[in-house]
């Protein structure tokens, strides 16, 4: 699963790097990374920071994500980041929530894939809201020069969300009872097994 994540920043100083940083979403500056969830919850891949100009699809392509990919690997992605050319020339397959486009209605297949596709994505919900709920300095404006290291080559903001999304796979709130969770997608179905309260919430949503 696939989700974009964005820091407020400072306003840079120099004309260009405001262009590059600003965030027609978040309505001001930011650091964008592209961070991938594993079905059991787990964050597998974090970008580098881009300027929150960058388009989702720019980043996607730009990271390094989808030379990671597998044959048989399913990408999930919401509504506007079609990767169906890239992630097919490396025998992999990308799907997203399958919403009506002129229909009047789901086919029931695609209302019960829609439903399963919905539980994953309740996971990214959650990993993306612990974050900033956890990590108060996610929350916060980061420097300008974000970019810069005193250490190790690594941006300052690239090392803080690393650190973070480490820490969150570690947090046994993510999923509950994750002993008693699986979820295997295919591309085509999803085999579960999850703790009611889960399940509930995915269904209302």
């Amino acid at each position: 699963m696939l989700d974009f994540f964005e820091l407020s920043i400072e306003k840079p100083s120099s004309k260009s790097a405001r262009a590059e940083a600003w965030s027609v979403s978040k309505n001001h500056h930011t650091a964008k990374f592209l961070i991938g969830l594993t079905p059991q919850g787990k964050v597998c891949f974090i970008s580098e920071a881009y300027g929150g100009r960058a388009s989702n699809k720019q980043i996607t392509i730009e990271s390094g994500f989808l030379d990671k990919l597998q044959p048989g690997d399913v990408v999930l992605t919401d509504q506007g980041l079609d990767l169906d050319g890239h992630v097919g020339m490396r025998q992999a397959k990308s799907d997203i929530t399958a919403f009506t486009k002129g229909e009047t209605q789901l086919s029931f297949d695609n209302v019960k894939k829609t439903k399963e596709i919905a539980k994953l994505r309740l996971l990214m919900d959650r990993a993306m809201g612990l974050l900033k709920l956890r990590f108060k300095i996610l929350g916060g404006f980061f420097p300008s020069n974000h970019r810069s290291s005193a250490t190790d080559g690594t941006p300052t903001a690239d090392q803080v969300l690393k650190i973070c999304c480490g820490l969150i796979n570690l947090c046994p709130s993510l999923i509950r009872e994750q002993d008693d969770l699986v979820l295997v997608y295919t591309g085509d179905d999803v085999a579960s097994q999850e703790p009611s309260e889960l399940l509930q919430e995915a269904e209302d949503s």
